[in-house]
């Protein structure tokens, strides 16, 4: 059995892995490999070193993802099952309940195309356009999206939670509150890229809100000794 309940939090967390507190932690491992922001990032490269071919661990909160999903289900509920939805990598990704007795899915969720940066409307290009945001500085950033990522899911659940109590069948308001609250969600994910870009503008902490961490950030001590000689 597991030593915690298992629940959309949970499986929503472990979607978004990256070996985190292991040998292999990707934002550590190989040493420098994170870079000056420990990013869990790796990219594919063609370059051999030593003539061998370089080949990165590849997370479960990897980038190259289109989309991942959490299931849920209770026999309390009146809705039934539940899919929540992240387009692009679980990391920096939005889950969004939809329901399979809604008669249509909001725009965010339909109008996204790999070639065409929708921007304002597609969920995927919102969760893919702040993923590249966070390269700018991993490891104050990504801290940011766990924040706003917990708040955002903690108001669908909210929002769930009174749906399996209310629910009598009229798929249309079903329908209507999930799409509204897919909608906020996708706006809302919009907006974090340029606060996150502004908050960290020029390598600066522009009232970034993380303990003792002054204006000038600066560089990773453990990097900064690495590289510096």
């Amino acid at each position: 059995a597991p030593d915690i309940p298992i629940n959309v939090t949970v499986m929503s967390s472990l979607m978004r892995n990256t070996y985190q507190k292991t040998p292999f932690d990707m934002a550590l491992f190989p040493e420098l490999s994170g870079g000056p922001w420990k990013s869990p990032s790796r990219w594919t490269t063609p370059q051999a070193v030593d003539n061998a071919t370089v080949c990165w661990e590849r997370p479960i909160a990897t980038f190259k993802s289109i989309v991942s999903l959490v299931g849920s289900s209770s026999s309390e509920s009146n809705i039934g099952g539940t899919v929540w939805f992240g387009p692009h990598s679980a990391l920096t990704t939005i889950y969004v309940p939809f329901s399979p007795n809604m008669n249509h899915l909001p725009i965010s969720h339909t109008d996204n195309s790999l070639s065409s940066l929708n921007r304002n409307v597609s969920a995927f290009w919102a969760s893919r356009f702040l993923y590249q945001v966070s390269e700018i500085k991993s490891e104050f950033m990504l801290a940011d999206i766990r924040i706003a990522q917990s708040e955002l899911e903690a108001k669908s659940l909210k929002l769930q939670e009174q749906l399996a109590e209310t629910y009598d069948g009229d798929v249309q308001r079903l329908t209507d509150a999930y799409s509204r609250n897919a909608l906020d969600a996708v706006s809302a994910w919009w907006a974090i890229s340029d606060t996150l870009v502004m908050r960290y503008a020029d390598g600066y902490c522009n009232g970034c809100g993380h303990p003792d961490v002054g204006r000038d950030i600066g560089y990773d001590q453990d990097w900064l000794d690495s590289v510096v000689t």
